[in-house]
């Protein structure tokens, strides 16, 4: 399923962009298209490839970023601990407390200029807390362990500890986070599209939903087919994040 979203996202550039046609307008799938034309003729095969490139271009820098973000942060909560961490921690759970979607769709917007690059920025903000805790509880368990304090002993210095020691033990917890919010990203991305805070000039998968919902009965699959291909997207992530977790506790 990953497979065949990355396929589809790096396939984009090669394919011409989709072309208006109002005399093939709302045509059901058939050999020729696939999957069908929109309202003004446009093929939905070719807009649902060029979807998945906006997607996978979110969902990859919006992982990116967040995950620096909360692996930074948890790391230095988890290995000062004290003062530092309380305030780290109580700034998360606020985060984690409130109904991220309705903050997305708040911060986005308080902009007027709509863009792909805010979309991403606006995820790597709100992306972070759980991963910082996650990584937090791994570094005050890691902390206490007797090779932790042997390095600390023979005086190695804060960055082999955290860098070193601590983290490259952590990367299985970091890698199993990160994947699921792949999914979640690419998801969120198309809902801020469908309701119309994403970018109006880029192709989202979101878009193409919206687009087809007033016409959902005289052509179905405007809305269905495009919405199945994000469904597969989304779910291949989720199986592969819960497959890393698997492989990765099993050699642990």
């Amino acid at each position: 399923m990953v497979l065949f979203f990355v396929v589809l996202g790096l396939a984009a550039p090669l394919i011409p962009q989709p072309k208006i046609s109002l005399a093939d307008r709302l045509q059901p799938p058939s050999l020729y298209h696939p999957f069908g034309t929109d309202n003004v003729g446009r093929d939905l095969l070719v807009m649902s490839v060029q979807g998945a490139t906006l997607s996978l271009k979110v969902g990859l820098l919006a992982v990116l970023f967040s995950t620096i973000l909360g692996v930074v942060i948890g790391a230095i909560s988890g290995y000062l601990g004290g003062g530092v961490d309380s305030v780290l921690m109580r700034m998360t759970d606020l985060m984690l407390t409130m109904p991220s979607i309705i903050l997305v769709i708040v911060a986005v917007s308080m902009f007027k200029i709509r863009s792909v690059d805010l979309v991403i920025l606006v995820f790597t903000v709100f992306g972070w807390p759980r991963l910082a805790r996650i990584v937090r509880g791994e570094f005050l368990s890691l902390r206490e362990r007797p090779y932790v304090s042997a390095s600390r002993i023979f005086g190695a210095s804060t960055f082999d500890l955290v860098f070193k020691h601590m983290l490259p033990n952590a990367i299985s917890s970091i890698t199993t986070v990160s994947t699921l919010n792949f999914s979640t990203f690419i998801v969120a991305e198309a809902s801020l599209s469908f309701l119309g805070f994403g970018d109006p000039y880029a192709i989202s998968w979101g878009t193409i939903l919206a687009a087809g919902r007033a016409y959902l009965q005289a052509a179905w699959w405007i809305s269905t087919l495009p919405g199945l291909v994000l469904f597969i997207s989304a779910l291949g992530f989720n199986l592969l994040g819960e497959g890393l977790r698997d492989v990765l506790a099993t050699v642990e």
